[in-house]
């Protein structure tokens, strides 16, 4: 009997948990899940497609300056980030030898620019193969780096440019590039003319980004709009509240958006933000 009333009471304890766990089951609504997207408006505009590399700053015009004839150093006539003129002196050397005496020697500025790098001191010996200072001509800087053949092929004069030194960005231009690369590294040589000049840049590192391709005026997607699976190429398309897959054929991809060449037009809105989460027909809402 005892036996029976335990198994009696193990049922009906077993029932009352289903009772519960029933109990406690979430209701079903039937409303459909509505997503939380952001979107952007397509318009026209610029793709550009950029290559980081790293070089340093110089003036144009930038030099060494060396003495025509040995002796020891006397002075400089000039201080430290002094603008000079072409043929101005900078320093003055003692030619003089034992039992002959001569004037000083004149040690002249070969062009324009500001004087720095003015470390002799008085009584060092000065040889012709030595630079006794350098100079630079702040009025125009230009950038040096080199880059690999695939990306020297695509150059030409008046690719933009954007140079960055500690956060600010200044324009830029191809002034130059190598014809063919270097035979021993493989990589061409390409100057780069900064738009707006500041002395303070010369002979300072940077980060350079050369625009190797750029088309203007295209319809164009950021890339979180962007998606592929094995159909291809798609975006979602905003109609009635709703995400409509739509298949587009891309041009240059660039380094922030994307050229569209297809499928929409200007001012149908794009999801962006949430694009990677929707379905096709899936009901959504604007943050």
């Amino acid at each position: 009997m005892k036996k029976y009333i335990v198994l009696a009471i193990i049922i009906i304890l077993i029932v009352a948990g289903i009772f519960v766990a029933r109990g406690r089951r979430p209701e079903v609504t039937g409303k459909e899940f509505i997503r939380l997207v952001d979107f952007t408006i397509i318009e026209k505009g610029d793709v550009i497609l950029k290559e980081q590399f790293y070089g340093t700053l110089k003036g144009i015009n930038q030099t060494e300056i060396y003495p025509d004839v040995p002796g020891k150093f006397i002075k400089y006539n000039v201080s430290e980030g002094e603008y000079v003129k072409k043929d101005q002196t900078i320093a003055e050397i003692d030619r003089s030898i034992p039992g002959m005496t001569y004037e000083s020697a004149k040690i002249k500025a070969p062009i324009n620019g500001i004087v720095y790098d003015l470390t002799f001191l008085k009584g060092q010996p000065v040889m012709p193969q030595a630079p006794v200072a350098n100079i630079s001509d702040p009025s125009r800087i230009m950038a040096r780096i080199d880059v690999p053949k695939n990306i020297l092929n695509k150059l030409k004069k008046c690719v933009n440019a954007e140079i960055i030194v500690n956060g600010d960005r200044y324009n830029g231009q191809v002034s130059r590039c190598s014809y063919l690369p270097n035979n021993k590294s493989g990589l061409g040589s390409v100057d780069i003319i900064l738009s707006n000049s500041n002395r303070k840049l010369i002979n300072g590192t940077a980060s350079i980004e050369l625009f190797t391709e750029e088309k203007d005026g295209v319809l164009r997607i950021p890339h979180e709009a962007y998606h592929r699976d094995e159909e291809g190429a798609y975006i979602y398309i905003i109609k009635n509240s709703q995400a409509v897959k739509t298949p587009v054929e891309t041009g240059l991809m660039g380094n922030d958006y994307i050229e569209i060449i297809n499928s929409i037009e200007s001012g149908d809105s794009v999801i962006t933000v949430g694009s990677s989460f929707v379905r096709d027909g899936q009901k959504i809402r604007i943050k």
